[in-house]
C-alpha cells in the first residue's frame, strides 16, 4: 500500500516517469528508458532518468527514512540512483566536492550530466564507465581532470565549457586515448 501511494502521490505532483527520491531512498516509478538524443547530441528530458530530486512534500514520512533499496548505488552523500540508470542528471544542484567512487558501479551509464554545480573534481573512477556516451560537467570548478577518461572508448561528447582551471597537458593527454571524431568543448 506504501508503494502505492509513493506512486500516485509522485504522479498527482507531477513527478513524471524516473526515479523519486528522498534520504538515501530510490523509489523506482517507471522502468528504465533509454536515452533519446536530440540534434544537440543530448538527451531529451522526456527520455532521461532524473536523480536526486528532492523528497516530494505531502509523502509518508516512514517512506523518506528507509535505507537505498537492493540495486541501488549511492553516488553522491545521500544521493542514490538504481544500478540499472542510464541517465544520470545532477545538474544545477549546489554540489561541491566529488562523486563518489561507486559510480564506476554504473556500467549501463551512457549521459552523465554534472554541469552547473561547484564540484571540484571527478573520481578516476569515471574511466570505468565503458558504456558513457556523453559526458558533461560543464559550469563546474574543476582544477584537473583523471586521465582514466581516455578509457571511455564510446564517448562522443565531452563538455568541459566553464571550467577555467583545468590543465591544458591533462586535457591533451586524455584527447589522445580518445577515439577520433569525440566532441570536447571548451
Amino acid at each position: 500500500m506504501k508503494y502505492a501511494l509513493m506512486v500516485v502521490g509522485a504522479l498527482v505532483l507531477g513527478i513524471g516517469a524516473g526515479f523519486w527520491f528522498a534520504e538515501r531512498t530510490v523509489v523506482p516509478l517507471a522502468p528504465a528508458t533509454s536515452p533519446v538524443p536530440t540534434a544537440s547530441g543530448t538527451p531529451s528530458a522526456a527520455s532521461t532518468e532524473e536523480a536526486g530530486s528532492p523528497a516530494a512534500p505531502g509523502m509518508p514520512e516512514e517512506s523518506a527514512k528507509t535505507e537505498p533499496q537492493r540495486g541501488s548505488v549511492v553516488v553522491y552523500e545521500e544521493v542514490s540512483v538504481a544500478a540499472s540508470s542510464r541517465v544520470l542528471d545532477l545538474s544545477g544542484r549546489g554540489y561541491t566536492g566529488s562523486l563518489k567512487a561507486e559510480v564506476r558501479l554504473l556500467q549501463d551509464l551512457e549521459v552523465l550530466n554534472l554541469s552547473g554545480n561547484a564540484f571540484t573534481g571527478l573520481p578516476a573512477e569515471v574511466g570505468q564507465l565503458t558504456k558513457l556516451r556523453v559526458l558533461n560537467p560543464s559550469n563546474n570548478q574543476f582544477t584537473g581532470l583523471p586521465l582514466e577518461l581516455g578509457n571511455l572508448q564510446n564517448l562522443e561528447v565531452l563538455d568541459l565549457r566553464g571550467n577555467q582551471n583545468i590543465a591544458t597537458v591533462d586535457l591533451e593527454q586524455i584527447r589522445a586515448r580518445l577515439p577520433v571524431g569525440v566532441s570536447v568543448l571548451r
